[in-house]
């Protein structure tokens, strides 16, 4: 079976106490980690988490 062409795009979701609040999607993987590397910064590292993920985007033509 041929694959379909697809775009990867990199999603940010941050996560309070076990709860995600927010999800942000980016086109390339530095705009992610920079967007990453601020919600951290502002995150308590005992109850929050921020994490990066990818996913294929299926052409649609």
């Amino acid at each position: 079976m041929k694959r379909a062409n697809s775009d990867v795009i990199w999603v940010v979701v941050k996560v309070e106490s076990g709860i995600p609040v927010s999800v942000e999607v980016f086109g390339n993987p530095t705009a992610a980690r920079h967007r990453e590397k601020q919600l951290r910064a502002e995150m308590n590292p005992d109850n929050d988490e921020v994490g990066i993920f990818t996913s294929q985007v299926p052409d649609r033509t």
